[in-house]
């Protein structure tokens, strides 16, 4: 899959293994079923990431720290913005 590569880091967030290979999947898959340590840091560092790099708020709130950068006029003390409403 196309996004694979983005989402996960081998030994970091998951387990890579090369396609077309089944004996390479069975043993990542076994490691990942028998090493309870290995699998909690992959599920922590996997949230950690998915938070950090995907989640809408976070993006939300990067995007507007770059309209509150340049365009000053948001950035100036006492500025009300509009509240959204459903």
């Amino acid at each position: 899959l196309s996004a694979i590569p983005e989402l996960i880091a081998h030994g970091e967030t998951g387990l890579l293994v090369p396609s077309e290979d089944p004996q390479a999947m069975a043993d990542a898959v076994q490691e990942a079923l028998t090493d309870l340590g290995l699998r909690r840091r992959l599920i922590e560092s996997g949230r950690a990431r998915v938070r950090a790099d995907f989640d809408a708020e976070v993006w939300v709130g990067r995007l507007a720290e770059i309209y509150r950068t340049h365009i000053p006029a948001l950035a100036a003390p006492g500025v009300t913005r509009p509240r959204t409403t459903p």
